[in-house]
Parts: C-alpha cells; sequence; structure tokens
C-alpha cells in the first residue's frame, strides 16, 4: 500500500488501544488484526503528543453517535463513508434493520481490509458495499501554521503522506456544495469528547492554533441525504 493507504494502520491501532481503556467509548475488536504490527509500529514510533492525543478516538465516537441518530431517529437506510480506511462500523455498530453502509477506499487497501476480516469470520451488522476510490482531493492553500502543526506536517510530508487541504471555516466549505450544517464542534466541546479531552478547547476567534473539526450537514429536501 502506498503511504497514504498505510495512515488507516496507524487509525486501527488508535482505536484497538483505545479499545483496551478502562474508559473507552467504543469497544473495536477488529482494530487490533486490522492494524497488524505495523500499524502498531507506526503508532508506537510517533512522537508522544502525536501518540497520546485522544482526538481519534473521540472523532470515532462523535460519528458513530452520529450514524446511529441519522439511521434511528431520521430513517436514512444508505450510509456511505469515504477515505472508509479499515473502518469497522459495519460490524461494531448496533444498526436498524435495512441500513446499507457503502465503503469507498483504494481498491489495495480495501483488498487487505477483506482478507483480514475474513480471516477473522467477522460477519457485519448490515448490508455492506465496498468501492475502490482513486481520487484525492487537493486544494492551493492550508491555513495551518502552527509550530507544532508545522513540525506534524513536516513529518508527513517526508513519510510520503503530505495533508494537502483545510480549513478554518468548515461552515462555509460545506455551504459551498449546497449542504446546510447542523453542527461544527471541536474536540473537548460538550458532546465531542468532554472529559477525554486534556486541554482547555480555544474559541474559535483565537487565531494561530491547529485545531480539528467535527461537522455534519445535511442536504436540503430536493437532494435528500446527510454527510458527517
Amino acid at each position: 500500500m502506498d503511504p497514504v493507504a498505510l495512515t488507516a494502520r496507524w487509525v486501527a491501532a488508535v482505536r484497538a488501544r483505545e479499545s483496551g481503556r478502562a474508559d473507552r467509548p467504543f469497544d473495536d475488536p477488529l482494530a487490533g488484526p486490522l492494524a497488524g504490527a505495523q500499524g502498531f509500529a507506526m503508532l508506537d514510533g510517533a512522537p508522544q503528543q502525536i501518540r497520546d492525543n485522544p482526538y481519534v478516538p473521540i472523532r470515532v465516537r462523535y460519528f458513530d453517535d452520529w450514524a446511529l441518530r441519522v439511521t434511528g431517529e431520521h430513517g436514512v437506510r444508505q450510509v456511505v463513508l469515504v477515505a472508509a480506511g479499515l473502518d469497522t462500523r459495519a460490524f461494531r455498530l448496533d444498526w436498524p434493520a435495512g441500513v446499507s453502509l457503502w465503503e469507498l477506499d483504494r481498491p489495495e487497501l480495501l483488498a487487505e481490509k477483506e482478507a483480514a476480516l475474513a480471516e477473522a469470520a467477522a460477519r457485519p451488522a448490515c448490508e455492506r458495499f465496498v468501492e475502490g476510490l482513486l481520487q484525492y482531493l487537493a486544494a492551493d492553500e492550508v491555513d495551518l501554521a502552527h509550530p507544532w502543526m508545522r513540525e506534524y506536517l513536516e513529518r508527513l510530508r517526508i513519510s510520503g503522506r503530505p495533508w494537502r487541504f483545510g480549513t478554518n471555516d468548515p461552515e462555509a466549505l460545506v455551504q459551498r456544495h449546497g449542504w446546510r450544517v447542523e453542527r461544527v464542534a471541536q474536540a473537548g466541546e460538550e458532546g465531542a469528547g468532554e472529559g477525554r479531552w486534556p486541554w482547555p478547547v480555544a474559541p474559535r476567534h483565537v487565531a494561530g492554533l491547529p485545531r480539528g473539526f467535527l461537522v455534519t450537514a445535511v442536504r436540503p429536501a430536493a437532494t435528500s441525504g446527510e454527510v458527517g
């Protein structure tokens, strides 16, 4: 797999380690086999501020809750995971009857994922489809100027998996593509990992800080759908 696809192993290793915590926000028994030795080596080799950062577990739980809410409360029956990587939501969430889950990613990554799932005799809890995805987004400018982010981005560039896009205005980005913003949250805010995030949550107007946004939005009724 290419360096970008390999980040899926690192994320799976994060989920596996999180699943071993007493206060775990989710349980992912498939994460360890999917991460493999390579994923855990990537995680253990990362700087401590990256290795111990709880952002990924918070993001996982946030969109777990979103997926179950829109399929349960709103009756959505098709869910698409773009750049699904080694995600296991099809197997570990308690989906309502009739849900179909589409997983989109690079073919070589999906092939390895299917082999590992078959070896683990994993059975999905919903109807599941996988599709190869070759396109990657790029942008001319990235607004990530914080010194810590510069170091992190340089590490990603050297390892062959550079970040190519970022925004401090996720509302404008989503709205520009025809979606209505439902919620934008930063890790540590209510419903987005409060109590698990170890640092203060910086107000949006404070410039020059690294941020990650958790965004949910809905399409107008004429083109019904949801995205997270």
